[in-house]
């Protein structure tokens, strides 16, 4: 049986389909996974994976930074959420997966601020800036294939 040029593409399409929903799955079990931890044990979070010193806080600083990670962790959970809930969606219409990538890309473009402005962080910090990339770049990767036409 010969082979078409299409089926190089249609294959490739399914690869990068495969992937895309791999980085997708992973990302958001990490959006609700240490989402819901730094919202219930925030000081050990911060402790085991950004090595943070309490003991060098005082008690107003540490109020402040905990309440403050919570809400964020929050967010990360809603998002997370959101992005169960409409998964298909996110997979399927440009708008959904617009929003889903801008806040990704986003979250990316601050950290990437940040490492400008207030320096490199730790080791921990800078990998899951790389892992946001990268799972980014393989949902939009993973939609483009999907949303393009089989070529004749």
């Amino acid at each position: 049986m010969k082979r078409r040029p299409n089926d190089d593409v249609q294959g490739l399409r399914l690869v990068l389909t495969v992937v895309a929903r791999i980085a997708f799955l992973l990302y958001v079990t990490a959006l609700l996974g240490l989402g819901a931890f730094g919202v219930v044990l925030p000081e050990v979070e911060l402790r085991l994976m950004y090595d943070v010193d309490f003991q060098g806080l005082d008690e107003d600083a540490t109020t402040i930074l905990l309440h403050q990670y919570r809400f964020l962790k929050a967010f990360a959970i809603g998002y997370g959420l959101w992005a169960v809930a409409f998964r298909r969606e996110i997979a399927t219409r440009s708008t959904y997966c617009a929003i889903f990538l801008v806040i990704l890309f986003g979250a990316v473009a601050a950290r990437t601020i940040s490492i400008a402005l207030d320096g490199q962080p730790g080791a921990m910090l800078m990998n899951f800036t790389i892992s946001e990339i990268v799972f980014g770049l393989c949902i939009l990767a993973g939609f483009i294939a999907r949303s393009r036409r089989a070529v004749p």
